[in-house]
């Protein structure tokens, strides 16, 4: 069994923040943590001195615990029985993620993965689509899970950053290999929407590097967007809450949501769209509580009562159920899952070879 304890703070002093959230932990392996973005670094530097030498993984934004919203306060997972950890760094992910490949490749060796029973999880500042080739052509072969976040702060000024052990990074991606040393993990993606009556559309025209989808069947892709949920082009990105494109990849469906609608019927994404793409415009569940329930009843049968979950949840997801007063259910119902849970609220989701949007992923130990 994976022990836990989960710390949390609403100090505005980071050292007392940390010292109060820190108190209940006994000798951590690992700790996972989330904090305001203008307590960061602060928090980082405390957190380090508190615990000397002891694996860490953390960013700033949003996260809540054990049926509770914390906002953008401290909160930090401490794991401190049944497992081994090896934490790392994907430096440079804008230009050269590469050369971070013979560390990594390092560290799955030093974690002896065996069947099932590890799991990468990860905070990224940016560059899904390259960290995720990255990290695979190492993972690729050796069932190991992966989940992951790109970092999201709420404040358009603030630069993301993430740290591993004490050091802040950015233009990077941090990750921690952690190994149930008696069970396995679980990794599990929801998708809150259905394809509804919408017809599937290629992707004619795209430009990869700025993530635009310019043409759908020929046609500017607004215009097509437009057509279909009966919206005009003003109301396109209010309209992806309900609406997201929704990515064929093998009899998988992965969510794409709209960034920007232009002028000339161009559409800004979040995701990464190629061209010749089968895209489907998606309709939100008509109960997007019973669909978490589902995933939560999936998981029961799988695992059984679990002893930690984390998990990763889209801020449209998230703004969606604060603003339709679902947030407090969902989150009361992602308590029952485990003994402890810590979900943080991201900017884009990684799952498995996967980036996607608009989506919950989550990690279970057994």
């Amino acid at each position: 069994m994976v022990k836990t304890v989960i710390g949390t703070s609403r100090k505005a002093d980071a050292l007392q923040a940390v010292q109060e959230a820190t108190s209940r932990f006994g000798k951590p392996i690992l700790l996972i943590f989330t904090v305001e973005f203008k307590y960061f670094e602060d928090t980082v530097k405390y957190l380090n001195e508190r615990f000397p030498g002891v694996p860490s993984i953390g960013t700033s934004g949003e996260t809540f615990a054990n049926g509770v919203d914390h906002n953008k306060h401290l909160v930090i997972t401490s794991f401190e029985g049944g497992v081994e950890a090896v934490t790392g760094v994907v430096e440079d992910i804008s230009r050269a993620p590469l050369k971070s490949v013979r560390a990594l490749q390092e560290n799955v060796r030093k974690i002896g993965a065996g069947s099932d029973n590890t799991v990468l999880i990860e905070f990224t500042t940016g560059y899904e689509e390259q960290v995720i080739t990255t990290i695979q052509s190492v993972l690729e072969g050796t069932r190991i899970g992966l989940i992951g976040g790109t970092t999201f702060n709420f404040e358009d000024s603030a630069e993301s950053e993430v740290a591993v052990d004490g050091k802040i990074y950015k233009d990077a991606c941090a990750y921690v290999l952690i190994k149930n040393t008696a069970g396995k993990i679980r990794t599990y993606r929801e998708n809150i929407y259905e394809k509804g009556d919408h017809s599937t559309h290629i992707a004619t025209k795209v430009n990869r590097e700025k993530r635009e989808l310019i043409e759908l069947d020929g046609r500017p892709a607004a215009d097509v967007y437009c057509a279909s949920t009966r919206v005009s082009r003003a109301q396109v990105t209010a309209t992806t809450f309900d609406h997201p494109f929704g990515r064929c990849v093998a009899d998988e469906i992965f969510i794409t949501s709209i960034r920007s609608c232009e002028n000339n019927g161009t559409l800004g994404l979040f995701k990464q769209v190629n061209e010749n793409d089968a895209v489907t415009i998606m309709n939100i569940s008509d109960d997007v509580i019973a669909t978490n329930g589902g995933t939560r009843e999936k998981i029961k049968n799988e695992v059984g009562h679990a002893s930690y979950m984390f998990s990763v949840d889209c801020a449209f997801r998230y703004l969606l159920m604060t603003d339709r007063k679902l947030f407090a259910d969902y989150i009361g119902g992602m308590k029952q899952v485990a003994d402890n849970h810590m979900g943080y609220v991201a900017g884009g989701e990684q799952f498995r070879n996967q980036h996607t949007n608009q989506t919950m992923v989550c990690a279970v130990f057994e």
